[in-house]
């Protein structure tokens, strides 16, 4: 039996992976708990892993906070690490597990040296372009800790993408490309409506995006399925007759009732989205996110159309209508989607842990 801790943050779309990684490697005998801010609490624990939220470290609510400076202070925040040491040394592990963008929380667990396992939960070449950005750079300096550095430094780096959609997956260096990891019961969607679905993390202009996509569905007179996440309230939303609005709906059950999604181009949606066949639209929300890249992928694969933030209902209605015209894109999309059922990457994840920590058991 292995025993590791896993340090996430409240960044939305990074939980999931790792909570399936987790669910893999508690299923083959090994203990896992997780350290990382309040409000993971309760998904954390809906997974039947324990929870610790850490005592000192920087706060953070994604559903809340939109300003980058302040999330790149979290990324950084020794005080973060300092929790991960107190915790391991008062209940030693195997190994720690952490979220790429944690570099406060690498740069601590390595000078013990403790074996890390490092989740890039994006496309490598975001993350790539990520720890050359102005903010990341500043304050890394700061830290003293370059990002490429301690990621090399890992025992293995996970990347949980699609080779093919992943430029940096051509010259992969000691990261291992295990896959997207979407629910297990994914399959092609049969469903009529249309789902919109947007970021779970306060982005700016996000209720705007979503109020146009939502008016451009209804323009159309489609069935539509729309999420809000925690970030938006539905109160005050103008909808189409017969519209379903949910704060949270499993992606599973929102995916299996749509024929088409519009959403902001992050890396979970966007996967799940594929993995049930279904082509997108994408509105990138942020441009120091994944979404910009992750967008332009799946548009270059034919699986979908990008849109900038302010395109307006009517340029949306477009999309959504050329999406559903063109049969070439639903069969770019089951392509992909095809693709991403096939791996089981919890299973490959596992065992490159496994090999990882080998030589160190």
């Amino acid at each position: 039996m292995t025993r590791y801790l896993l340090a996430t943050w409240s960044g939305g779309g990074n939980l999931p992976p790792a909570l399936a990684i987790a669910a893999e490697l508690v299923r083959r005998g090994d203990t896992v708990r997780v350290i990382g801010h309040d409000d993971q609490r309760a998904t954390v624990e809906a997974a039947g892993l324990p929870f610790e939220p850490y005592p000192t470290g920087m706060q953070w609510e994604g559903s809340q906070g939109s300003n980058p400076v302040a999330m790149f202070r979290v990324f950084h925040d020794a005080a973060l690490g300092t929790d991960v040491v107190d915790s391991i040394t008062r209940e030693p592990v195997d190994a720690v597990i952490v979220d790429c963008m944690l570099l406060g929380v690498l740069k601590n667990v390595q000078q013990e040296g403790v074996p890390t396992i490092v989740i890039a939960h994006s496309f490598m070449s975001f993350w790539h372009r990520w720890r050359r950005n102005p903010l990341t750079a500043l304050f890394s300096a700061r830290l003293g800790v370059r990002a490429d550095r301690l990621w090399d430094a890992a025992d293995a780096v996970l990347v949980t993408a699609l080779p093919e959609l992943d430029s940096a997956s051509a010259r992969p260096g000691g990261a291992t490309w295990i896959g997207p990891l979407v629910p297990p019961e994914s399959a092609p969607s049969t469903g009529e409506a249309v789902l919109v679905s947007l970021s779970s993390v306060n982005l700016p202009g996000q209720r705007a995006v979503l109020q146009r996509a939502i008016d451009a569905v209804a323009e159309l007179g489609l069935p539509l399925v729309v999420t809000t996440g925690p970030a938006i309230d539905a109160a005050g939303l103008r909808l189409p007759a017969g519209a379903e609005v949910h704060r949270y709906l499993p992606h599973p059950e929102a995916m299996r009732r749509a024929r088409l999604v519009i959403g902001h181009g992050g890396h979970g949606t966007t996967m799940t989205a594929l993995a049930h066949d279904l082509p997108l639209v994408m509105i990138p929300l942020h441009p120091m996110i994944d979404q910009p890249l992750v967008a332009a992928a799946v548009e270059r694969a034919g699986a979908g159309i990008a849109l900038t933030k302010s395109a307006s209902s009517a340029t949306i209605a477009a999309a959504v209508r050329r999406l559903l015209d063109d049969p070439g894109h639903a069969a770019a999309a089951a392509r992909l989607g095809a693709s991403i059922r096939q791996p089981d990457a919890g299973a490959r994840a596992a065992d490159r842990i496994a090999q990882a920590l080998a030589p160190a058991r």
